[in-house]
């Protein structure tokens, strides 16, 4: 007669964080949250950990607004494992991640008038700009690679100087 309860989480952990009536929270605890914050935490207690500047989640208090929780848990993991290269990639990678939710935001639910039109449009612009720049940015910083034409025309050319015995 009644539905079955959703199921636990994997980690099946509650949050141990404390509601504003002081209440424990009844929540279930995001899937990563005691690694990033020291105890399990829920979806909002998490954003909240993280809007109030906890060291542990620069991905979030960054990214927050944009993902969904599940999502926030593999941004952290994949900027963490990005965290020792000397690159911007990860972040061109995320960028790129929030474009594409924005569209399909869109595409989903199409802007109803021209002031949300204009605000979506300001941030997909402001969205191509950050890429731009930090494609730019990337470029700039990132020693250049061999030219692969170049690379395969100083093969044939030993090879030739070899079999002539010649130095080219």
């Amino acid at each position: 007669m009644f539905p079955d309860p959703p199921p636990a989480p994997p980690a099946g952990r509650r949050c141990l964080a404390r509601t504003k009536a002081g209440e424990p929270c009844r929540n279930w605890a995001l899937p990563d949250s005691q690694a990033q914050f020291g105890l399990p935490l829920c979806a909002a207690h998490a954003r909240r950990a993280a809007k109030a500047g906890h060291p542990k989640s620069a991905a979030i208090r960054l990214y927050g607004d944009y993902f969904a929780p599940a999502d926030l848990v593999a941004l952290s993991a994949f900027l963490d494992e990005a965290s020792g290269q000397l690159s911007l990639a990860p972040e061109i990678d995320t960028a790129r991640v929030l474009l594409r939710h924005l569209l399909a935001h869109i595409s989903a639910q199409p802007p109803q008038d021209s002031a949300e039109t204009a605000r979506l449009t300001h941030l997909i612009l402001d969205n191509l700009r950050t890429i731009a720049r930090l494609v730019r940015d990337h470029h700039a910083i990132t020693p250049p690679g061999p030219d692969p034409f170049m690379a395969t025309l100083g093969i044939a050319l030993d090879q030739l100087g070899e079999e002539w015995s010649v130095k080219l």
